[in-house]
């Protein structure tokens, strides 16, 4: 039933992104236009240079609107929006997973983006990104359906096991087909371990 039960929170968290403000009408955070230039220019540099000077640039709820903003916009180059979602695991709150919760499940969006989105939550969100990833196995785009085996396989539970097994029924792609027999074998078929304690050694003794 855990697995229902995470499907039903994430239904209910998708109706309240649905019911949200769309990315076209910004919320009051961003209209600040300063920080979404400053921000957009800093996110054209490395990662590891972002995460360092993020944090200094405003408070976590302006940054998360403004990374919102970002990441919603199609006049933004797609790696741009891309870094933005991964910058906004630093912020794991509830607004944060409302984005990436309206990104994946929204057709419109570039596969790539909900691809992106969907790595996100699970980093930021562990286990909360298990409902979304079962519900992306039906996505027509082959990587998307590779990250969401790929998260899936981390919780062995039996309802994600049987979905598994019925994603192995229909999946197209022969990649994606091995990789679900080899989870699901290693989910069968855990390795024993040995009840046979190792015996030390001693060392020689030195001349």
């Amino acid at each position: 039933m855990k697995y229902y039960t995470l499907f039903f929170l994430f239904i209910l968290s998708l109706r309240s992104a649905i019911a949200a403000p769309p990315a076209s009408q910004p919320s009051p955070h961003t209209t600040n236009s300063h920080l979404l230039k400053r921000l957009t220019l800093l996110l054209h540099h490395d990662e590891h240079v972002i995460k360092a000077q993020i944090r200094r640039l405003d408070r976590p709820e302006n940054l998360i609107a403004s990374l919102e903003h970002i990441a919603n916009d199609p006049q933004v180059a797609l790696f741009i929006r891309s870094r933005a979602l991964s910058i906004a695991t630093l912020f794991p709150k509830e607004p944060t997973m409302r984005l990436y919760t309206s990104l994946i499940l929204a057709s419109p969006t570039h596969p790539f983006l909900r691809r992106k989105a969907l790595q996100a939550m699970a980093f930021a969100f562990k286990e909360k990104a298990l409902a979304p990833a079962i519900a992306c196995l039906d996505a027509k785009d082959f990587a998307l359906r590779r990250t969401a085996i790929e998260i899936a396989s981390v919780y062995p539970q039996p309802n994600v096991k049987i979905r598994l097994e019925q994603q192995l029924k229909q999946e197209p792609n022969l990649y994606l087909q091995k990789k679900l027999q080899r989870i699901l074998l290693r989910w069968n078929h855990p390795p024993q371990r040995s009840l046979v304690t190792p015996t030390r050694v001693a060392p020689s003794p030195s001349r």
